[in-house]
């Protein structure tokens, strides 16, 4: 009984730390989008959604096209506390899934489910 409700109220905290990811990955990932299309009115969707997605990924400038340099730049140096955050719902929205799994897998070991 008690693991019982020691495995449900992990996968509850789990699936919702996951849903939780996601929400912020897809909100976030949105208004800088919006934010970097007021700054520039020239960028399509598409250009500003690729330029968020280089912002917020682990790397250096060289890499990214000079069209969209100056707009990782912008990013980078007005919202780094909202990339900081994109960052981090990107490793969970990654990661749990795969302790839900493994939590699954836990469970049906212990009871003799596999």
């Amino acid at each position: 009984m008690t693991a019982d409700i020691a495995f449900w109220s992990l996968f509850a905290a789990l699936v919702f730390g996951f849903a939780l990811a996601v929400q912020m990955r897809v909100i976030t990932a949105h208004v800088l989008r919006k934010a970097l299309q007021a700054h520039d009115a020239s960028l399509t969707p598409a250009m500003a959604g690729k330029a968020v997605v280089l912002a917020a990924r682990p790397g250096t400038m060289e890499d990214i096209p000079d069209g969209l340099r100056a707009c990782v730049a912008h990013l980078l140096a007005t919202y780094p506390r909202p990339l900081s955050h994109l960052r981090l719902a990107r490793r969970a929205s990654l990661a749990l899934p795969v302790a839900i799994v493994i939590l699954v897998a836990i469970r049906r070991t212990l009871n003799g489910g596999f």
